[in-house]
């Protein structure tokens, strides 16, 4: 039997030329699309912060959107407290006052020096069966000739206050503290409209 043993040919000059021409081309082309990489990994980078931040946007949207209903709640709730404290609870009573007449009085000890207070004279009628305790009354207190708002706070038609009124007709006075403007004598004629009392059974 014959075995035959095969050797590869060995390479010419010119076939070893042009195998490293071949490995030069190839090291070249691998540089080349390194690059191209290089340039597309900056890209790529961008694009992804990109939709992280807008994805980060939209959580934030989100959660804005949900906390409106609570601070709207919460307004809600404050204002509501804040009418509360002005008109009182749904269990308190209001009632009609008549205004019988005033008269000048002191002010308090260590009220401001344009503070001027009037004791006012009333009658209503507390419809219970119960005594109320710490009536307020409200209303619109203006100077007669100037039509200008007579009460010392700006912010709230609080009149005055007495500490209980009982069942039945009775006749009540409470101190009204006013505000005496620039130029003003003491002596303006004041008006007490639309006064209503606020009874608490």
């Amino acid at each position: 039997a014959f075995c035959c043993l095969f050797y590869p040919a060995q390479q010419g000059p010119l076939q070893v030329a042009r195998s490293r021409v071949g490995n030069v081309q190839q090291r070249a082309a691998v540089q080349r699309h390194g690059a191209r990489l290089q340039r597309f990994l900056p890209v790529q980078r961008s694009v992804g912060v990109c939709a992280e931040t807008r994805q980060n946007s939209k959580l934030a949207r989100r959660k804005l959107i949900g906390a409106a209903p609570a601070a709207a709640f919460g307004l809600g709730s404050i204002l509501g407290a804040r009418q509360s404290q002005a008109f009182g609870t749904s269990k308190d009573q209001t009632v009609p006052v008549q205004i019988l007449g005033y008269e000048e009085v002191d002010c308090p000890e260590g009220s401001p020096t344009r503070m001027r207070c009037i004791k006012v004279t009333a009658t209503l009628t507390n419809p219970t069966q119960k005594v109320a305790k710490g009536v307020s009354f409200f209303g619109f207190v203006k100077y007669s000739d100037l039509d200008t708002d007579a009460l010392w706070s700006e912010e709230s038609n609080f009149c005055g206050a007495v500490d209980e009124v009982a069942p039945g007709a009775n006749t009540v006075s409470f101190v009204s503290q006013l505000r005496r403007y620039k130029g003003m004598t003491g002596s303006e004629a004041v008006s007490l409209q639309k006064v209503k009392a606020r009874l608490k059974t």
